[in-house]
């Protein structure tokens, strides 16, 4: 059994480590960083995002540059990875100077020799890994270790987010490790309005013990819905996960690491939690250090013990729902990402926040009284008790007058309510507070298209866009943004909608192609007199129904 270190111990051994390497930084209001994260379905939103808020990032990802399942990927990729890596690094101190080096990495990718060259240019490195538990070790590859075991003594430290116990495996090759749990992003996590109709959910891969699992809860009158890739229901976008968890009472956790018996701490395991409903997943230490079972989430040891509560939460939904309200005020408190790098700038030096010994960042007075002044407004929101809610967040507004969250969230009970101008002017705030909160802009975005501003909107929700990706529901608002601008551009030129028999999709992919594709409108001749625009690109449209002409130009 691997002895306990303590977080003390893991936090002196980090700064005795930095103190004789030379590198004693002092605090900075946004230190400069570089983060090397390549984003597949949840990195960017947790770990670029959340860095974003608090310092100034300079985010590398290689997206399809390099496959590390290619043939020649340790006689080519690898290398030629390192290298680009290294200069990417080099360029970016050059034009300013790098605090820190913020990397979520294997020694499937990178060499040993590439993370010492970064840290001999006086920038402190670290590295995350969340799959310690079986893949530390890795396996024997031509360019060395798969896992992390032969990188993680070159970094200055290394974060490991599974298990407690883990830290011990980073001690055995001479490495410096902090034990920090994952976190979520309250921007990408956080309830929407809807009916707590699913009384309980599961969504998730469909592999393992799962399915097993759930056919048996099924069999013993226990009705899970079930979503995600392998389930009936098919995968989900994230904005479509976000109102499942919205819509359930409980909202069912596996917490088994892959197809084996261990467990360990997931970012699911504070980013469910987020969404205000109860969650209810395996029972690990670990967890139950983060949470206080039976009042903030909970856990069950075995199916049986799974089975009797789901009855219980059944038959008491109220208490299951007040139970999960107090777990999202416990992770607004503690485990959101921003808590978890604020602690790790805390520990080597880089906060200009005052800290504990732990390296936790302290609230001051108003600071603690401007958060449950928020607590208090998020259960008035819940409840749709606007007024109440309105009156709550501005009174934390008045205590921590750049609580962003606050302002972010009285936007939304403000859009709610139909006080557009008011939830604009707050919307505004967030920005002006964290310049990279994708949501803010494209609730701003949301706001002025409700106004008719059709450009105002167009231009937020792009810039949404640009700070992140893959943020679906952006992605949405500026194609409705098309659609309107397609169809006035068809009026402008005398044409009219009459019986349109188009799925949404075909409508907007229509009018998509109607503003980017031909913006002068042409005239195609179908037979029967009937003249039409683009009438041919939508018989082109997969499974489009058409009604007798309906999309006429009149030159």
């Amino acid at each position: 059994m691997a002895f306990h270190i303590s977080l003390e111990e893991q936090i002196s051994k980090i700064r005795t480590h930095l103190a004789n390497m030379g590198k004693v930084s002092t605090g900075k209001v946004r230190p400069r960083i570089f983060v090397a994260v390549h984003h597949v379905n949840w990195e960017k939103h947790g770990l670029v995002d959340g860095w974003a808020e608090i310092a100034d990032v300079v985010h590398y990802d290689w997206g399809n540059s390099f496959d590390q399942y290619a043939a020649d990927w340790h006689q080519r990729g690898k290398p030629d990875f390192n290298k680009v890596l290294l200069r990417q690094v080099e360029l970016a101190h050059r034009e300013k100077k790098i605090d820190l080096f913020f990397s979520y990495l294997s020694g499937r990718w990178v060499y040993p020799d590439t993370i010492r060259a970064i840290g001999k240019m006086n920038i402190i490195t670290a590295n995350i890994s969340l799959d310690d538990k079986l893949k530390f070790w890795g396996y024997q590859e031509p360019g060395g270790l798969s896992g992390n075991a032969e990188i993680a003594p070159e970094f200055d430290l290394c974060i490991t987010t599974q298990a407690s116990e883990d830290v011990q495996k980073y001690l055995s090759v001479g490495a410096r490790s902090l034990f920090l749990p994952p976190g979520g992003n309250t921007h990408s996590f956080s309830p929407i309005p809807a009916p707590r109709d699913i009384p309980v959910s599961f969504v998730g891969q469909c592999y393992g013990a799962r399915p097993h699992i759930i056919a048996w809860l099924k069999s013993n009158g226990i009705s899970v819905q079930t979503f995600g890739k392998g389930w009936p229901s098919g995968e989900l976008s994230h904005q479509e996960m976000n109102v499942i968890y919205s819509r359930s009472v409980v909202n069912l956790g596996f917490g088994f690491i892959g197809d084996s018996p261990l467990t360990g701490l997931k970012g699911r395991d504070f980013e469910v939690p987020l969404m205000g409903g109860l969650y209810l997943t395996t029972y690990n230490q670990d967890l139950e250090n983060c949470f206080i079972p039976g009042e903030e989430i909970e856990c069950y040891r075995n199916e049986t013990d799974l089975l009797s509560k789901l009855h219980y939460y059944a038959e008491h939904p109220d208490i299951a729902l007040h139970i999960g309200a107090a777990g999202r005020n416990r992770c607004l408190r503690e485990h959101t990402w921003i808590h978890k790098f604020k602690t790790i700038l805390s520990i080597i030096g880089l906060s200009n926040q005052t800290s504990d010994q732990n390296g936790s960042c302290l609230l001051n007075e108003s600071k603690k009284q401007a958060l449950d002044f928020f607590n208090s407004a998020e259960q008035f929101a819940h409840n749709n008790q606007y007024k109440d809610a309105i009156q709550h967040y501005q009174m934390a507004i008045e205590a921590d007058t750049t609580f962003a969250n606050a302002y972010y969230n009285l936007g939304i009970v403000c859009s709610n309510i139909n006080q557009t101008d008011a939830a604009i002017s707050h919307f505004k705030k967030v920005v002006e507070l964290e310049p990279q909160s994708a949501g803010a802009y494209n609730n701003l975005g949301v706001s002025y298209f409700s106004k008719g501003l059709i450009e105002e909107a167009e231009s937020h929700f792009r810039k949404a866009i640009s700070l992140d990706t893959n943020y679906t529901e952006a992605i949405q608002n500026l194609e409705n943004v098309h659609v309107k601008q397609a169809f006035s551009k068809v009026e402008q030129y005398g044409g009219k909608l009459d019986g349109w028999a188009l799925s949404k999709n075909e409508i907007r992919s229509f009018a998509i192609h109607v503003l980017n594709t031909n913006p002068e409108p042409t005239i195609i001749e179908l037979g029967g007199g009937q003249s039409t625009l683009f009438w041919k690109f939508l018989a082109q449209t997969k499974n489009t129904r058409i009604k007798v002409s309906t999309f006429e130009h009149h030159p």
